[in-house]
């Protein structure tokens, strides 16, 4: 993995202003992380993800996410069969938007409607202090 290649936090928090600024839908990035699947190898989620199921693909794509960023953390503070709980705590000094969480909720929900939830519903939830 060669970070040389990833985005500054400054540059993704630009792109998201002007992605919202040009595209007067205020779902589109929810949207746009409800469908990011879509740009992935589909062998790999149309057979992969229903095979491993909710909870494992839970836990997978929390492990993947820690690995690709350095501007928060993914905590995975509960993973039963009809209740999950993830928590996003982002690093000092980071810049985030409502674009970007709504992005993660998208993502979120995709993921468990491919590895066959049928009932998904993310709560985004913004803490001001993070022993909450």
């Amino acid at each position: 993995m060669n970070v040389d290649y990833w985005f500054s936090n400054q540059f993704m928090i630009k792109l998201y202003d002007l992605i919202q600024e040009k595209i007067s839908d205020v779902n589109i990035a929810y949207k746009m992380g409800r469908t990011s699947y879509k740009t992935q190898q589909f062998l790999k989620i149309a057979i992969g993800i229903p095979l491993i199921g909710t909870r494992n693909v839970l836990k997978r794509s929390v492990k993947e996410s820690i690995k690709y960023t350095r501007t928060k953390e993914f905590i995975l503070k509960k993973n039963d069969k009809n209740h999950a709980i993830v928590k996003l705590v982002h690093n000092k000094d980071i810049i985030t938007n409502n674009f970007a969480m709504e992005w993660h909720r998208g993502v979120f929900e995709a993921y468990a409607n491919l590895a066959g939830a049928t009932e998904v519903q993310i709560i985004k939830k913004q803490l001001k202090d993070d022993t909450q």
